[in-house]
């Protein structure tokens, strides 16, 4: 059985990176509207397990800062900006 994985790091699968986009996508000058609307067929009930993971480690050994879901998808959105992915 294949589990959906949200790209951007979330603990469980679900639209948030599509809020994520939607709501900084206006102040990129981007039409929100014209964004993904997400998976129709996800539904959270059918998941069997989530996939918890912990930033401590990497932060601590590797002094690496886990951004958040909206800078990572404002950065996202400025580079397919500025190659004519999205207008």
């Amino acid at each position: 059985m294949s589990i959906p994985v949200d790209c951007l790091g979330s603990s469980k699968s679900d639209d948030s990176s599509v809020d994520a986009a939607k709501n900084v996508a206006p102040s990129l000058g981007i039409d929100g509207s014209k964004l993904s609307k997400g998976a129709s067929n996800y539904d959270p009930s059918k998941l069997t397990h989530y996939v918890y993971y912990s930033n401590e480690k990497r932060e601590k050994i590797l002094g690496i800062k886990v951004r958040s879901k909206e800078e990572s998808t404002r950065d996202m959105l400025v580079d397919f900006k500025a190659r004519g992915w999205v207008a």
